[in-house]
């Protein structure tokens, strides 16, 4: 149930956010929403943010807690290294 909750959240707020979901699964063997134009997604880092947070928000409204989370929050982590990463390269760019 917990774990309904969580993709839910995602599910929704991707949604929301006018992102393709293209599946759902809540099998124990894979749990996740893949949403379509995941590369769209990573280039708007606030969205990604927001959809990644989603999943741990809706345990805690739903559970009273998180146990989930972790796998969201480290794949979050390298889309802002990657972006940190771009945004540098592009300062470097405009200064060359």
């Amino acid at each position: 149930r917990r774990q309904a909750y969580h993709e839910a959240g995602h599910f929704l707020v991707g949604y929301m956010a006018g992102i393709p979901v293209d599946g759902y699964s809540l099998e124990a063997a894979e749990t996740a929403v893949r949403f379509g134009e995941a590369q769209r997604v990573a280039e708007q880092l606030d969205t990604a943010a927001c959809i990644s947070m989603a999943g741990v928000a809706a345990e805690v409204l739903s559970c009273g807690d998180a146990r989930g989370g972790l796998d969201d929050l480290a794949q979050l982590r390298g889309l802002m290294r990657a972006a940190r990463i771009t945004r540098r390269e592009q300062q470097d760019d405009r200064i060359r």
